[in-house]
């Protein structure tokens, strides 16, 4: 495995210090507070299993959004093609 040598301030050593158990590398933490900032998708399985009524109604809403979307789209694509028809 390749190492890097980095500068920090005594502060910031001081942070990861508190940080780190004592079984762990620096670069353990690091590692372990990058992934904590990235996030965990697992966390949010699940999250909105208790809300499928208000889920049904939100995926209705985008369905209709939708068909209207492309409703004007057609109309608008109709309007562009008779002009360039019929100049």
């Amino acid at each position: 495995m390749a190492v890097k040598t980095i500068t920090i301030t005594e502060e910031a050593y001081n942070v990861l210090k508190c940080l780190k158990k004592s079984d762990q590398s620096f670069s353990e933490i690091i590692i372990e507070v990058g992934d904590e900032k990235k996030g965990n998708i697992n966390k949010f399985f699940g999250i909105l299993k208790h809300k499928s009524k208000e889920l049904g109604g939100m995926q209705e809403m985008v369905q209709q959004y939708r068909r209207d979307f492309n409703k004007d789209a057609k109309t608008r694509l109709e309007k562009l093609r008779k002009q360039y028809d019929n100049p």
